[in-house]
Formats: structure tokens, sequence, C-alpha cells
């Protein structure tokens, strides 16, 4: 399973065009890929996913999650 599997969506107080900055976070966690401590979004018990390419999203966060992903699908490539 993909690093990026395990994180899901977090928000901090920050604010970027009045829309609350996405991170991404682990579940029960509350720092964030890119270090900023974070709330991580639940609804009815089901961690929201983090999206990468989401206009609010962390440029940080969604730069390591890009890495993360490349790194996934080269490891599923070569096998093991």
């Amino acid at each position: 399973m993909s690093e990026t599997a395990y994180w899901g969506c977090g928000v901090e107080g920050v604010r970027r065009n009045s829309v609350l900055v996405q991170h991404a976070v682990r579940t029960e966690g509350t720092t964030a890929w890119c270090g900023a401590s974070v709330r991580p979004v639940m609804i009815d018990g089901w961690h929201v996913p983090f999206v990468p390419t989401g206009t609010a999203s962390c440029r940080e966060c969604a730069r390591r999650w890009e890495q993360a992903a490349k790194m996934a699908q080269k490891t599923a490539l070569q096998g093991p």
C-alpha cells in the first residue's frame, strides 16, 4: 500500500483567500507532513482524505505527497 494512503486532511487556523489551508495529516495525528500543527477533519468517524491538487492545499504537503506517490509507483513497477 502506498505511503500516501495513510494521510488524511487536516486544517490549521491560517487561511488562504478566506479558505482554510488543507494539510496532509496521519489519522489520529496533529502534525501535518509539512510540520504544521493541525486538526484532522473527521465526519462521523470518517477521516476526510487529503487532496493534493486542491486550491487550498499546502504546497509543501502536496510536494511530499507527489514524491511519495512517485516512489510507490516506481517500487510497484520494479516489483519485490
